[in-house]
């Protein structure tokens, strides 16, 4: 008893005036850089994962809004509809947002050692942040608090900020929504979306949705001609 005791005060000097604390849900930070463009992420251990804690902005091309492709890899800038790669690398919201990826264009954007998530490594991350088991496969805002610890304590419409406990930073990016006839940006400051790379069937993939008026985490199935937001997961 008296060594337990012990232990317990070298563990938690102050345990006479508070409570120890709870581990922190994220672990170390560190940088990744692009090899391929010199970009330099911020990434984040979120228990056993490595993510980058930005979205992923690799550009090789450029495309506007109004060009759309189910086969062939499209990027788009949200609000750039010009086609000189570098003026949309000099935008504002290439700068905070990084790119939208059509989804052929993601399942082969991220660089040597990162890959695109897959659904189920999505919902690892989920399930350690605390979303039941019970919720995972659903198709819809799943959680409680779940989303709000994945989003930037600043950066989302109507103070609808996060409090990025897990240190993911998420940032509402807006998409490239399309239509019957042709797409257009739309949700820049409102939601934020990310592809994985598996499907509920052939035309669709689930993505992971998160909301300024919500603090759940969405689980919808896109299809692949939609311009959405890439986080890398390590190898």
């Amino acid at each position: 008893m008296k060594k337990l005791l012990l232990l317990t005060l070298l563990l938690c000097p102050l345990l006479i005036i508070t409570s120890c604390k709870k581990d922190d849900v994220s672990g170390p930070e560190g940088t990744f850089t692009d090899s391929r463009d010199g970009h330099v992420y911020k990434t984040i251990k979120i228990g056993t994962q490595t993510w980058m804690a930005e979205n992923l902005a690799y550009l090789p091309s450029v495309n506007s809004s109004n060009q759309g492709s189910s086969d062939e890899p499209l990027h788009y800038v949200y609000g750039y509809e010009g086609s000189d790669v570098n003026e949309a690398l000099a935008s504002a919201n290439y700068l905070k947002y990084g790119v939208l990826y059509n989804w052929e264009a993601a399942s082969n954007a991220c660089p040597t050692g990162w890959h695109l998530p897959t659904d189920d490594e999505w919902q690892q991350l989920e399930a350690f942040l605390g979303v039941s088991e019970d919720e995972l496969d659903d198709a819809s805002g799943r959680g409680t608090v779940e989303g709000d610890m994945l989003k930037s304590k600043t950066g989302w419409f109507d103070n609808g900020n996060g409090n990025n406990e897990s240190g993911f930073s998420a940032l509402p990016g807006g998409m490239r929504y399309i239509s019957a006839y042709s797409g257009k940006f739309t949700d820049i400051g409102e939601w934020g979306y990310f592809w994985s790379s598996t499907g509920d069937r052939t035309t669709h993939r689930w993505d992971r949705s998160l909301s300024y008026n919500s603090s759940l985490i969405g689980r919808y199935a896109y299809a692949l001609a939609y311009g959405l937001s890439v986080r890398c997961v390590k190898n």
